[in-house]
């Protein structure tokens, strides 16, 4: 009796909260700013450490298998710190690699491309003149075009949405600082993690019942085991692609390698989308140059792709998510529609979670039902 007015209790509170919500919606927007301000660096920090746990926990397994022959085996704390040092090392090393080579690389290849076009324009005017389409507008534009200007006028353009972002950010929780105290954070969340999820645990078998407590352990596991191994093959499995056109169109004598190989690199990091954007652009930087060449990059780029999908993508990443072609293409799709680049990338593990928990409560409903063997089903 006392449980059931206890629930009724819960109710009444929700349902007032419900309307006043409603009723003061402006007012509880602020106050829902106003909170999510205040823990803004800490859901930063907590998602930093989520994502950087897969790199650390790679490192501390290849300690373990290093030295699970030594007599004295260091302190697990120390293999904590040292893998947790060796992520920030290759992240820094990654970003140093951005800025020093993949960037001016870029500003190389626009300028290149902007001149190419320049050279070629007489020829493709020709042509389309003879199919009766007027040049004239497009000439004059290609006349006044200054590439200085260009780059300066994107440089200009930069400084400006910065310093609009910055004066944005500054009448409350400055973004950068944000981002620090969610670095911080997520380091002492990484360096403590086997304690906070001892304690967390605690509380969860404490305030709550035990098959409700199992229940959460188990999709909680389940998600950190699906993130892990989705992130680590895609990763290894985007770098092996970007390296494998990259020689390949330097084997081939095709235009922009070091280009095409970093964006078929990022663009892997999404399944079946990528594929088709770093081909695209490929084979279009390609046909600025020549037909030719832009034929015999896409034939390339599909050779490499095929050997990739059939030959070192099952053994790299497999069957990792457990999803089929076809929803992850849904998780792509759903998640780049809801929330951009990062919904593409993190929705299909998600939809992993979610799909092998149906699969499992409809697996088991069938077998309370005895219907599984009838409907012959997995």
């Amino acid at each position: 009796m006392v449980i059931k007015e206890k629930k009724i209790i819960t109710f009444i509170i929700i349902c007032i909260l419900l309307i006043l919500g409603v009723t003061h919606y402006e007012l509880a927007l602020t106050a829902f700013n106003y909170v999510w301000n205040l823990f803004l660096p800490i859901v930063v920090g907590l998602v930093l450490a989520f994502i950087l746990n897969v790199p650390v926990s790679n490192f501390e397994r290849l300690f373990e298998k290093l030295t699970a022959k030594n007599k004295k085996k260091p302190k697990k704390k120390t293999i904590h710190i040292i893998s947790l040092v060796l992520t920030i090392i290759c992240i820094l090393l990654v970003f140093t690699l951005l800025f020093t080579l993949i960037i001016p690389e870029i500003t190389k290849t626009v300028k290149s491309i902007v001149l190419l076009v320049q050279q070629h324009w007489p020829e493709w005017k020709a042509a389309l003149e003879e199919q009766n389409i007027d040049t004239s507008k497009i000439t004059d534009y290609f006349a006044n075009l200054d590439l200085q200007s260009i780059l300066k006028k994107v440089t200009e353009g930069a400084s400006v949405v910065i310093g609009s972002i910055a004066n944005a950010t500054t009448s409350t929780i400055s973004a950068v600082s944000s981002a620090v105290i969610g670095a911080i954070i997520a380091v002492y969340v990484l360096l403590s993690r086997d304690i906070l999820g001892a304690q967390a645990k605690k509380v969860l078998y404490a305030y709550t019942k035990q098959k409700t407590a199992d229940k959460i352990c188990y999709v909680c596991n389940l998600t950190k085991d699906s993130y892990s191994k989705f992130l680590t093959g895609q990763c290894l499995e985007a770098i092996i692609l970007g390296i494998l056109i990259f020689i390949a169109f330097t084997i081939f004598r095709l235009p922009y390698a070091p280009l095409i190989g970093f964006v078929t690199a990022v663009c892997a990091l999404i399944p079946y989308i990528g594929a088709f954007v770093s081909c695209g652009l490929g084979v279009f930087l390609a046909f600025l140059e020549s037909p030719e060449k832009a034929l015999i990059c896409l034939i390339v780029y599909l050779a490499v792709q095929f050997i990739e999908t059939q030959f070192i993508y099952p053994y790299v990443v497999g069957g990792s998510v457990g999803l089929s072609p076809l929803w992850t293409l849904v998780s792509v799709l759903v998640g780049g529609k809801l929330f951009g680049l990062l919904g593409m990338i993190f929705f299909i593990p998600l939809v992993a979670v979610i799909y092998t928990l149906i699969k499992q409560d409809t697996n088991k409903r069938l077998e309370e039902k005895k219907l599984k063997e009838n409907l012959k089903l997995e």
